[in-house]
């Protein structure tokens, strides 16, 4: 494992990567969106310059393969391999065949990451694969959609996790605060204006935040994880606000 490696797996507009170049950590993205991965390719010109930063314009799958893309015109960041999820909201959205490597490709290629962020709209799980071996990335990351991603992670080796508010200044979960609709909508627009003007603006909404020892509360074992996401989904496809979602964090003991 290389501790200053990171791959950003949904580069986006590198919101997340900004602040592991200025961690000063070495950046390896992917960004299946070929307008943003372009974009990105101006905005980081001098860190992809310098060797700092390496932009890859592909998705990941299971298998290398070529791939149908669904651009999303009401938020890029919904853009999605799943139709359902890139088709989502009133803008409308767009198709374009994009070419797909896996995770297992890229280690091969950059080595093992010391942080894994994941955030690719509803393939997140697709990443675990490539993940085999005695030594994965020491912190991950993936969007909390299913609690079978949370049992993958454990198979693969995690035994800490924590469940990360991603609307609500990336703070650890707490079911009475999810469970007041009106605090969560107050903090929510409290957050962003805070990400407005403040010196966290590096995470605005939509990014994975923070990661690994700077997230919010402390770390927790399988079985309380997965009670915090059985009592914020007490029903599967119902949650207990709509102002709230979630990443999950893993680590393991690598002493």
């Amino acid at each position: 494992m290389n501790r200053q490696l990171v791959f950003d797996i949904g580069f986006h507009k590198g919101e997340d990567t900004r602040h592991y170049l200025a961690k000063g950590f070495r950046v390896v993205a992917v960004e299946a969106n070929l307008v943003l991965a372009g974009a990105g390719r101006t905005n980081f010109s001098r860190e992809i310059a310098d060797g700092s930063l390496i932009l890859l314009d592909i998705g990941i799958a299971a298998e290398a393969s070529e791939q149908t893309f669904w651009v999303n015109h009401t938020h890029t960041e919904w853009s999605s391999f799943q139709p359902l999820m890139g088709q989502r909201g009133v803008k409308g959205f767009h198709s374009v065949a994009v070419r797909c490597s896996t995770i297992g490709s890229l280690i091969e290629s950059y080595g093992v990451p010391y942080y894994l962020k994941i955030d690719i709209e509803g393939n997140d799980n697709l990443c675990f694969g490539g993940l085999r071996g005695p030594a994965p990335p020491l912190y991950i990351s993936c969007e909390a959609c299913d609690l079978h991603w949370l049992e993958l992670l454990r198979g693969l080796g995690y035994t800490k996790f924590k469940m990360i508010n991603q609307f609500d200044g990336f703070r650890a979960y707490d079911e009475a605060r999810e469970r007041s609709a009106l605090r969560s909508i107050r903090n929510t627009l409290r957050w962003q204006a805070l990400s407005a003007l403040g010196p966290r603006a590096t995470f605005p909404t939509g990014s994975s935040g923070p990661f690994g020892e700077e997230t919010d509360g402390g770390w927790h074992d399988f079985d309380d994880i997965a009670a915090h996401y059985r009592s914020f989904y007490p029903e599967k496809g119902v949650r207990l606000n709509q102002r709230s979602w979630f990443d999950f964090h893993a680590t393991y003991d690598a002493s």
